[in-house]
């Protein structure tokens, strides 16, 4: 069944960055004059594990302390690391997921926007796609809240005027964007990039392992 809408997460469904993580955490542990405790790899592991943030420095601090945590260590000064990390971002620096750029152009019906991210940096990351038009309606964490809670898809919702039970939301994070979407009775596609489903996770209505298999989705 065509949907009356298509809801889309940003990072991780649609782009992914290509400034090295690794590179920026470790300029800002040596700013802040803090020797290292973690790496980005292991703050990318407890991205799906730590609890919503109100804002990206606040999101990165988290990530610093799971991490840490996961290894005991002690996250010394994790927000002015957090801080400094962020404020080092090129968020710019980004390109496609493979096949999302046909997914959007695929997709005949309104699309909406909902992501975690600040207008600030994820602006920057429409701008650099040239996707930013593309959306009928865009809601960021600041300005209409942070998924799982509803407000930002009630938001899409109310501005698209589409009903829960007709709209599709695509997402890779299955806290933020399957269960909230499951939660308003939105249909739910997980992108899970090969990962698989564990016992007592959340269950998606759909799973796709790439954006390029979700027109035939559709």
């Amino acid at each position: 069944m065509e949907p009356d809408a298509v809801l889309f997460d940003l990072d991780a469904t649609l782009c992914r960055r290509r400034w090295s993580p690794e590179t920026v955490l470790s300029g800002a542990f040596d700013e802040v004059g803090v020797t290292p405790y973690t790496t980005a790899s292991e703050m990318n592991a407890v991205v799906n594990d730590v609890p919503t943030a109100e804002d990206d420095v606040a999101f990165y601090t988290n990530c610093l302390e799971a991490a840490a945590e996961r290894t005991n260590t002690t996250p010394e000064r994790a927000e002015a690391v957090a801080r400094s990390y962020h404020r080092a971002i090129d968020y710019a620096d980004v390109e496609f997921v493979p096949g999302a750029e046909a997914a959007l152009s695929a997709v005949d019906t309104p699309l909406g926007l909902v992501t975690n991210g600040s207008e600030a940096t994820q602006r920057a990351k429409l701008d650099a796609l040239g996707i930013a038009d593309r959306f009928e309606v865009r809601v960021f964490a600041d300005t209409g809240g942070i998924k799982p809670d509803p407000a930002p898809f009630e938001h899409a919702l109310s501005e698209l005027d589409v009903d829960p039970r007709e709209t599709v939301h695509v997402g890779d994070s299955l806290h933020a964007d399957v269960a909230g979407a499951n939660a308003l009775g939105i249909r739910s596609v997980w992108v899970s990039h090969g990962a698989d489903l564990s016992v007592g996770d959340i269950r998606p209505d759909h799973t796709i392992d790439s954006p390029v298999d979700l027109p035939g989705l559709l």
